[in-house]
């Protein structure tokens, strides 16, 4: 199943309540996502970071001592 970090309800819930907008993130399969114009090779990245997970984890920047924005935080300042 293709899903992000951000997985579940959470990512679309604050992207609806902070546009106004119904915002809803249906978990695929790969054969459905490519079926709906995702494009092979993202499919398979999706795929590859679910198995390995990225190196880009928020915890490692913290960890270095570095600021983090949560995802709710920004979808604020950015999309307002």
């Amino acid at each position: 199943m293709l899903r992000s970090r951000l997985s579940g309800s959470r990512g679309p819930r604050s992207l609806s309540e902070i546009t106004g907008r119904t915002i809803s993130a249906p978990v695929l399969t790969p054969q459905q996502a490519v079926e709906r114009g995702m494009l092979p090779a993202v499919v398979n990245e999706v795929e590859r970071i679910n198995q390995n997970g990225t190196p880009a984890r928020p915890e490692h920047v913290r960890a270095l001592g570095l600021p983090t924005t949560d995802f709710r935080t920004w979808a604020q300042r950015t999309l307002v």
